[in-house]
């Protein structure tokens, strides 16, 4: 009875985890390696569970009741490798998604998780001589017989698990304790499993304890991701309101409003020409504000003339413009360009002695697209505001420096893990560079 039990406890288990394998690829969520990882965890963990509720069944059909001599008994053996096979790489697998897990908050050198690969194949050796020593003896009810390297795959098994608490006890300061926590399930609950088949040798809880395990910390990470999406889709929202807030400048409307009311008495024709840019830069302003999700560099670069030309027709021949874009065809977060050459135009020409130029233009490398806005103005020392903090720095004559820059840092890393590069210098202008990544 015990056999049968345990037959119906691997096969229910493997349902288990074919229903979690067939999330996984339906949600095509699993793309990236650590993710592409967990399914092979989940394919030879049914593995596993399915020639363990094989072997079980035989067991249960009396194949075993003597001395094995028959063909089935070959293929039971056969069977109970694939098992004891499947099983180490299961723990391979696990020990390897558990270290790019915490890969994400911690750097582990390469090589650390290799070293359970010795150990696993040590393991699955003793297992199967095991096994095949003992293939013409007889089994118990259970299909549970020590072999003479028993001692031997326990202690692999062991080392494997401890390996696990290694990770997870080493890293842990770096992990937090909300990840600790999920990671300990991988170890905790097969060594509860352990424990108890000391107590109830008949029944292998060992089997579900590892599909439970794989589920509820798949589980667990899956919320865990989700409540960090959850916060960073706060900050990105409350990044758009700062951002909508600065964007809201009433010296630039009074100045371009106030251009404009001159021109309507001198030159018709421009003012009309001016009115129909203001618009058109704030219904692409107010676009680009409600937007959550990159936009076309095309989109982003209309705002960018919009705005270039009201502040030309403001000051004149001060203002030059050279635009040279030999990479279009990629997106971005919206607002990135704009603010940087708005902070171009008016914390480095507008105070430089005869104004300059803006130039704004873009390449394509391997790996990447690269934007990059430069002016030839008064500059300033970059190190004053591009800082992880929220702190709003200011120069030198108190006014703020930077116009919506830590947002456009945050976005850029946020919605497409681009950066925000900033070169300068005091009296010699200044570059930023916006790289976005390709993948």
């Amino acid at each position: 009875m015990a056999a049968r039990t345990n037959a119906i406890l691997n096969i229910y288990a493997a349902l288990v985890m074919a229903v979690l394998l067939l999330g996984c690829v339906r949600t095509k969520q699993d793309q990236r390696k650590k993710s592409i990882r967990f399914i092979w965890v989940v394919l030879v963990c049914i593995v596993y569970l399915l020639s363990n509720a094989f072997a079980y069944a035989m067991i249960y059909r009396d194949y075993f009741t003597a001395r094995i001599s028959s063909d089935f008994g070959m293929l039971f053996h056969f069977v109970e490798c694939i098992s004891y096979i499947s099983y180490y790489i299961l723990l391979v697998l696990v020990v390897f998604y558990v270290s790019d897990l915490v890969r994400e908050n911690a750097a582990i050198p390469a090589w650390l998780p290799i070293t359970v690969i010795p150990a696993a194949a040590l393991g699955i050796v003793s297992w199967c001589v095991s096994s095949f020593t003992h293939l013409m003896g007889k089994l118990d009810s259970t299909g549970y017989r020590p072999g003479p390297l028993y001692w031997l795959g326990q202690i692999t098994g062991y080392y494997i698990l401890t390996f696990l608490i290694f990770l997870i006890v080493h890293y842990r300061k770096t992990l937090g304790r909300g990840r600790v926590a999920i990671f300990s399930f991988f170890v905790a609950i097969p060594l509860a499993a352990i424990i108890l088949r000391q107590y109830f040798p008949a029944i292998d809880f060992l089997s579900l304890a590892l599909a439970l395990s794989v589920i509820f910390v798949r589980n667990l990470l899956d919320i865990e991701r989700a409540r960090t999406v959850n916060q960073q889709e706060a900050r990105l929202r409350e990044g758009r309101v700062r951002l909508m807030l600065s964007q809201i400048r009433p010296h630039f409307l009074y100045n371009t409003l106030n251009t404009i009311y001159v021109l309507c008495e001198q030159e018709p024709a421009a003012a009309q020409r001016a009115i129909e840019e203001l618009s058109e830069f704030l219904r692409a302003n107010i676009g680009s504000l409600e937007s959550d999700r990159p936009v076309p560099f095309d989109t982003e670069m209309k705002l960018v003339r919009h705005y270039l030309y009201l502040e030309q027709m403001r000051y004149q021949e001060e203002l030059q413009v050279e635009i040279f874009l030999k990479a279009q065809n990629f997106s971005l977060p919206p607002l990135t360009i704009q603010p940087l050459v708005e902070n171009a135009v008016k914390h480095g020409l507008a105070k430089a002695p005869g104004g300059g130029t803006v130039r704004v233009y873009s390449f394509e490398l391997p790996d990447e697209f690269v934007v990059v806005v430069e002016d030839d103005g008064i500059g300033f020392s970059p190190d004053k505001f591009l800082r992880d903090d929220d702190k709003a720095p200011s120069v030198a004559d108190g006014e703020k420096l930077h116009i919506g820059l830590q947002s456009v840092r945050e976005r850029l890393r946020e919605m497409c893990g681009g950066n925000l590069e900033i070169q300068s210098e005091p009296g010699r202008g200044t570059v930023a560079r916006v790289h976005l990544p390709k993948s």
